[in-house]
């Protein structure tokens, strides 16, 4: 986000959907593999 909209990189109109797409995806895949492995380890 902050390389998005921070002006450290600049970038075009679709750099900056692009870049804001892929953060999205990586923090759905962070969230669901937390969450799986919070299961695996859990407790039974």
């Amino acid at each position: 986000m902050t390389v998005a909209y921070g002006g450290l990189v600049p970038l075009t109109g679709f750099g900056t959907a692009f870049m804001l797409t892929g953060a999205g995806v990586v923090t759905a895949y962070a969230a669901l593999e937390n969450t799986g492995l919070r299961r695996l380890t859990a407790a039974p």
